[in-house]
């Protein structure tokens, strides 16, 4: 058994995973118990997965070999200790979201080789995610030497002067260099002073701050540590804020629909170029269905506040790229959230997500039928009429697969203007010589002339005309004969 209640480490760490290092101690068994005990609690609620993987790579500063040196705060812990929380965390992957794993295990890469053990155990842990073992190998790889603050200058001789926590004393470590002749001690030392008087559990920046007598010399070590491997996908305008932004996707990934959150009004409010960064950072890809229906839910709660532009580029995120992706029957879950949002976001909801889907090359009989459902059902003539015009602008090229969605734009009530019905026209000639033979084109151009009757003039009659020259179905008697 590890005893833990000492280990100055483990105090560093949010105190709401306390109780899983106390029982790591054990075994990893136990520490599996507690979180579900902890998530299953109606009186308890989810730890803040960010939180925890924040601080293990958070580097803490320790002394190796009389050097001052910075290490994450998880090679810190005992050795075993380490072990059992890699096991738990490979364990517990599909509750951790993939950003955080990367995060962590690339946080680590510069401090292990190809060979070590270490190595394996992230690498295992990096498998029960999207990611590709490739990734850890190149930031191994890259990574030269580990995290190091070096304390000496090349032919100097250098004082390190470290406050130790609980300590009314420095300790001091001088090198062992010998002082060039001729020259006072008191002009060649330089004193590296890290101020380490707390260790504050929020992820606050540490600076390493240098007095000299030497400008340039200063200069080369004033450091700033900064978290290795985490990437730079933070804007500056979320200073202070990525606490609110991570409360907010675990909200969201846990689907903890009773509980208020805080801080979306104020998100709802952001440009749209602060609202990318919001969703890179929340990452819609990597949510469950449930999760998703429970976005669009809050969506719709701030929908007063959310700008056009703003609603079409969070939409894009939550809902866009799921749908251009479906490549089977859309969940009850994820066809409720395509229509929570059509019936607040009609518009928005036809650029950000409709139209993309359509404009691919192919679609899926899945993505066919929630677009045919969401038009069908959810949209009025004028957003009907809003998608034909935007998947025109859009250079939408039909094939046969496609040909359900526009039959149920036009079988249904559609305002069409005279330009967009023209364009259409257009599209449909251009199909015409590939789909000769096509029932179902065919039935699209018989619906299409019986259901909008008055906005055919002269000229659109001469194009449909052209259109049926080239088809050989048994409908086209039947489109003659409604056209005339």
């Amino acid at each position: 058994m590890i005893q833990t209640d000492d280990c100055a480490v483990i105090s560093r760490l949010p105190a709401e995973w306390h109780g899983l290092m106390k029982q790591l101690g054990s075994s990893v068994d136990r520490g599996n118990l507690w979180f579900t005990e902890e998530t299953s609690s109606k009186y308890g609620s989810q730890p803040a997965w960010h939180k925890l993987i924040t601080a293990l790579i958070k580097c803490d500063p320790c002394i190796e070999d009389n050097k001052l040196t910075f290490k994450p705060r998880f090679l810190l812990l005992p050795v075993k200790l380490q072990e059992r929380l890699l096991n738990f965390l490979q364990h517990q992957s599909y509750t951790v979201p993939d950003m955080y794993i990367k995060e962590f295990v690339l946080g680590l890469a510069g401090y292990t080789d190809l060979q070590s053990s270490l190595y394996h155990q992230l690498s295992g842990l990096f498998r029960e995610t999207k990611y590709t073992d490739d990734l850890l190998a190149k930031a191994v790889q890259k990574s030269t030497s580990k995290l190091e603050d070096t304390v000496q200058d090349k032919g100097s001789s250098s004082e390190v002067c470290i406050a130790v926590p609980g300590s009314q004393e420095s300790v001091i470590i001088l090198d062992e260099s010998e002082e060039e002749e001729g020259m006072e001690p008191a002009y060649k030392r330089q004193r590296v002073e890290e101020k380490v008087d707390k260790f504050p559990e929020e992820n606050e920046n540490q600076t390493v701050t240098i007095e000299t007598n030497d400008e340039e010399s200063s200069h080369a070590h004033n450091l700033e540590r900064k978290d290795k491997g985490k990437e730079e996908t933070i804007s500056a305008i979320f200073a202070g804020k990525e606490d609110m932004i991570w409360k907010i996707k675990e909200i969201w990934q846990n689907c903890i629909s009773d509980r208020e959150i805080e801080g979306l009004s104020e998100v709802s409010k952001l440009s749209v170029k602060e609202i990318e960064v919001f969703c890179k950072m929340v990452d819609f890809d990597n949510m469950s269905d449930d999760s998703i229906e429970l976005v669009c839910q809050h969506l719709c709660q701030v929908s007063d506040s959310l700008s056009y532009s703003s609603a079409v580029c969070i939409l894009t995120f939550v809902l866009g790229h799921r749908i251009t992706q479906l490549s089977q029957n859309a969940s009850r879950k994820l066809s409720g959230a395509v229509t929570l949002v059509a019936q607040k976001f009609p518009k928005q909801t036809v650029e950000s997500v409709l139209v993309p889907c359509i404009l691919q090359s192919e679609i899926s009989p899945a993505q066919s039928e929630i677009v045919c459902k969401t038009l069908k059902d959810c949209t009025s003539a004028s957003t009907k009429g809003y998608f034909i015009q935007k998947m025109i602008q859009n250079n939408f090229i039909l094939n046969e697969n496609k040909i359900p969605v526009l039959q149920t734009v036009i079988d249904s009530s559609c305002d069409l203007t005279n330009d967009v019905f023209c364009s259409l026209l257009n599209c449909l000639n251009e199909a015409s010589l590939s789909m000769e033979k096509n029932l179902k084109f065919g039935k699209l151009l018989l619906a299409l002339v019986n259901k909008h009757t008055k906005l055919f003039n002269q000229e659109l009659k001469t194009k449909v005309e052209h259109i049926l020259d080239k088809h050989k179905t048994f409908l086209k008697k039947s489109i003659q004969s409604a056209l005339n």
